[in-house]
């Protein structure tokens, strides 16, 4: 807790502790004719009837943050108003009354992020009538389903006299029957103030029932075009951060074709394609499947009901292949030809005959045919057809994983609808430098110590899936090779920095920000064809090959965000050839 949230609070205490002292004796003055301590009260603040009364004005005064409150509540435009507003004295009343409000769930404590967010007026007049339509019922049924028939038997109870106890009597000098009438009425008062969380339930489940089907909750939009844009959406910050891990060495080329999603529904295929990680060794499956049914489809239709997935590879490889024969078959007549082969097909597929009908025992003689013929042509659908491994398998690097379960956790939970990019507020970043290790040497890396380890060979041990996957990210298969040229050495001492300093692992992670801030652009920017199209494909663009869109959002983002590292001794090092003053200017430009 920070040192002005104690204060506060201590001097809310204080306050409270004053209050408690006030209250009384402002009461006591309003007394016509006191006795012992309120005369000797009212005699010290004097004697005067024609004063108004002090006791109303601290009442007042004590209930001023309970008005603010209140007055925030029913105007949230002024409530977003002095939230956002950075006057002194405003400042120290919400200050003064964050306490207060906080309880009552009407502001959020100060945070640069998240001020002035708050429900709109219609949303709070609609919770406001709620509670006053559940109360207003639960008082008018109360009253006339326990509290009223009681009255007359209470009043009957206590004037008829009862002289004769069976039992103790609990109140032998009282009157009028008071035991036997607090004994009628406990159990009803008890009902009285606990059945409030009953009739929360049963209206919750009522107006939430309703709210529900007018808002068609549950069911599939039939805005197909707007799912479309979702799914691209989607697929574009997928795609970013399966490529960041990509870059990171984190997953290797295969792992990332596997991770990909296409940006929007195939216009060829009429299908939405998933990405092949949750497709991997469906087909296979089938393929064998379809083979040893013996003209049964019984097992086949169980584990298509069963898993989804199976059925989307299956349609997808299906309406791939049929695009795929399209394409190669030119004349119109071996295309008629074709086309009543598929017509056939789809007519079995409709009756659901397939597999009775037609002979599947040579379907994956096919398949393998079908699978030399996609090396020259399609990757994907050759992932399709080969992938073997499970999707719980993929991908293997266990930060990888880690990191794609946090992002998907937190696509369930429920956030505020962030502002675009153009209307948010700009920020910097400050990581102070002085002169320790930027990037490894070549030298460093290399060296050993008095145990025969060195850093590369250390690394290579702890990381040696990201060893691996960046061989093959640069095109070398052994240690040697990447000594041969300039680039690969570099790329090298970049690789081990990564995992080895602190400061470049910093400035990656840094610059990360204004790669989500470029991509938050492009979906505020985007048209819906550009949406579709998506602001970068799978395979990165260059930069010659810079969309306007991309470099319009690379711009804002520029503006919005600034990332600086004070290296204090940069001229110093520079002037005298310091190595670091190069690997600072080579950090800054990677």
């Amino acid at each position: 807790m920070s040192l002005v949230v104690k204060l506060r609070y201590i001097l809310k205490l204080l306050s409270a502790a004053s209050w408690v002292v006030i209250l009384p004796v402002t009461y006591a003055y309003t007394w016509k004719n006191p006795t012992g301590l309120a005369r000797a009260i009212k005699s010290w603040l004097g004697d005067g009837q024609n004063q108004p009364s002090l006791y109303i004005l601290a009442v007042v005064i004590y209930l001023a943050p309970n008005l603010l409150s209140a007055t925030l509540f029913l105007f949230p435009v002024i409530r977003r108003a002095l939230e956002r507003s950075n006057l002194k004295v405003v400042t120290f009343i919400m200050w003064w009354s964050q306490v207060v409000l906080i309880n009552l769930k009407l502001i959020q404590p100060r945070l640069f992020v998240g001020r002035g967010m708050h429900e709109g007026a219609f949303s709070l007049f609609k919770y406001t009538m709620f509670w006053v339509l559940l109360l207003a019922t639960k008082l008018v049924v109360s009253f006339y389903v326990e509290i009223k028939p009681l009255v007359q038997p209470t009043k009957d109870i206590m004037k008829e006299p009862i002289r004769t106890f069976k039992w103790h009597e609990f109140f032998p000098h009282a009157n009028n029957n008071i035991g036997v009438v607090i004994a009628l009425w406990a159990p009803i008062i008890l009902v009285y103030f606990m059945d409030t969380q009953i009739w929360y339930a049963i209206f919750s489940t009522l107006i939430g029932g309703v709210y529900g089907a007018c808002r068609r909750l549950g069911e599939t939009s039939e805005d197909t075009r707007e799912q479309e844009k979702i799914a691209a959406r989607f697929a574009q910050i997928w795609n970013l951060i399966i490529t960041s891990f990509r870059e990171e060495d984190l997953i290797d080329d295969r792992e990332k074709d596997l991770l990909l999603v296409p940006y929007c529904k195939d216009r060829d295929m009429d299908i939405i394609q998933w990405p092949p990680f949750l497709l991997a060794s469906k087909i296979p499956i089938a393929l064998d499947m379809a083979a040893d049914s013996g003209g049964k489809d019984r097992d086949l239709k169980k584990r298509m009901k069963s898993d989804p997935y199976f059925t989307y590879a299956i349609k997808e490889c299906y309406a791939s292949f049929k695009n795929i024969i399209y394409e190669l078959v030119i004349d119109s007549r071996e295309r008629g030809y074709i086309q009543k082969i598929f017509d056939a097909v789809d007519e079995h597929i409709a009756e659901e005959t397939l597999i009775k009908e037609l002979n599947m025992s040579n379907l994956p003689t096919l398949s393998k045919k079908f699978i030399e013929l996609l090396d020259l042509l399609i990757k994907r659908l050759r992932l399709l057809l080969t992938v073997k491994e499970s999707a719980m398998d993929v991908p293997t690097n266990l930060d990888a994983r880690r990191r794609i379960s946090f992002f998907a956790n937190s696509l369930f939970m429920s956030m505020p609808d962030a502002p675009k990019v153009r209307q948010m507020l700009p920020f910097s970043v400050l990581t102070p430098y002085y002169k320790e290790d930027v990037l490894f040497s070549s030298q460093a890396l290399a060296e050993q110590n008095e145990d025969g380890v060195s850093i590369l060979f250390y690394l290579q041990k702890i990381y040696p899936d990201e060893w691996k996957n960046f061989l093959e990210r640069v095109h070398c298969e052994s240690e040697d090779q990447l000594h041969e040229t300039e680039h690969s050495e570099e790329q090298l001492r970049l690789w081990a920095s990564y995992r080895g300093q602190t400061l470049t692992r910093t400035v990656r992670g840094m610059m990360y920000y204004r790669q989500a801030l470029v991509l938050q652009a492009s979906l505020d920017m985007a048209r819906d064809d550009d949406l579709m199209e998506g602001f970068r494909a799978a395979d990165l663009l260059s930069e010659s090959d810079e969309s306007p869109l991309l470099t319009q959002c690379k711009a804002i983002a520029d503006m919005k965000f600034t990332y600086v590292v004070s290296c204090q001794q940069y001229g110093i090092q520079k002037r005298s050839g310091d190595p670091h003053a190069q690997d600072i200017l080579r950090l800054m430009t990677t």
